[in-house]
């Protein structure tokens, strides 16, 4: 009989056991906030993946799992998973100082590092991202990230966290010119096509791309990007990034920088337990008071909202048009009513 029990346990370790839950008070508190979730088409899709099972969905609406919308700030992570290839191809490294790359600048500006680029803490405003969206298909990348750079710092380099665009159209540039190559097509190349994102584009309607917050996706693309990270850089079999890599795109990129601008202090209050919320390569980073992480995630302003709970081993996607200060809420609640049953 002990044999026979040890070899069912094997059996399930092998099959990868997923998580069980029950969808009703899940599907009844979506029902309760639908007109919160129901954005473009009157619709949402909702979908909770945990050991490579589904187990919990959710669609109404026009919104499906192949619906391409914008998704806004979630297109941070997309990016930074483009640059942490480029660190493992090595050709560039997050501790490379951008003169390496626009060697005609001098001062503070010259040393700011890629990581500061893609992590907030460059000392260039986070407030200019308007200007990029202004700027449109009217001028490249190369040209943006000139204009940019121009500007004085608002701070010195590595000590402030102030969220905005500007940095990350810059560290698009570098990768750009590392590679020799589009951002878009490094982003083809090197992301999507690998993990079959058939309906994900940073250069939706010939615009120029905007690294930190101009990609449109779908539940179902983006779905297979979590899975990846959640495999540690392997997406059905096949590596992606290094799992060193996914380590330093989730890890705590800002240390203990002073917080001058975050999006996320509105929302503070709702996190129960507390939080420390830090960022990493392009993604929020949820830790308890000990540092561990506890949930990674992407949120952008039109509501689209992927995250991975590491803790619980799953990962979820909240897609919709709609905007966060209304999406926001209703995710975290989701999250602690699903969670509630995982513990």
């Amino acid at each position: 009989m002990k044999i026979k029990i040890a070899v069912i346990i094997i059996l399930l370790a092998k099959l990868g056991f997923s998580q069980s839950i029950n969808q009703s008070p899940l599907d009844q508190y979506v029902l309760k906030y639908k007109s919160e979730l129901s954005g473009l088409k009157r619709g949402f899709d909702i979908a909770v993946v945990s050991k490579d099972k589904v187990i919990y969905r959710n669609q109404s609406g026009g919104i499906n799992d192949d619906t391409s919308i914008h998704i806004a700030s979630a297109s941070k992570w997309l990016s930074g998973a483009v640059i942490m290839k480029l660190v493992d191809e090595g050709l560039l490294s997050l501790n490379d100082p951008i003169k390496k790359f626009f060697p005609k600048l001098d001062g503070n500006i010259a040393n700011i590092t890629v990581r500061q680029l893609f992590s907030h803490s460059s000392g260039i405003d986070g407030k200019g991202t308007f200007e990029l969206i202004k700027m449109g298909a009217s001028s490249s990348l190369a040209e943006q990230a000139e204009i940019i750079l121009a500007k004085t710092l608002a701070y010195k380099p590595g000590q402030v966290f102030s969220y905005g665009g500007e940095s990350m159209q810059v560290a698009g540039r570098i990768a750009e010119i590392v590679s020799n190559n589009n951002f878009e097509s490094l982003f083809q190349d090197k992301i999507a096509k690998p993990l079959e994102m058939k309906n994900t584009t940073f250069t939706n309607n010939n615009r120029t791309p905007q690294v930190a917050g101009g990609a449109v996706s779908s539940l179902q693309d983006y779905l297979n990007f979590l899975n990846m990270l959640s495999h540690k850089g392997i997406f059905r079999g096949r590596r992606i990034l290094s799992e060193t890599a996914v380590s330093q795109l989730l890890a705590n990129q800002i240390g203990n920088a002073e917080v001058v601008y975050s999006p996320f202090s509105k929302y503070e209050t709702l996190f129960n337990p507390p939080i420390n919320m830090k960022y990493g390569i392009g993604n929020w980073r949820e830790e308890d008071k000990d540092g561990h992480l506890k949930t990674s995630s992407s949120p952008g302003a039109f509501g689209f909202t992927p995250w991975i709970d590491h803790e619980n081993g799953y990962y979820g996607i909240i897609a919709t048009l709609k905007s966060m200060k209304e999406v926001f809420p209703v995710y975290l609640g989701f999250r602690y009513l699903l969670n509630s049953q995982l513990k």
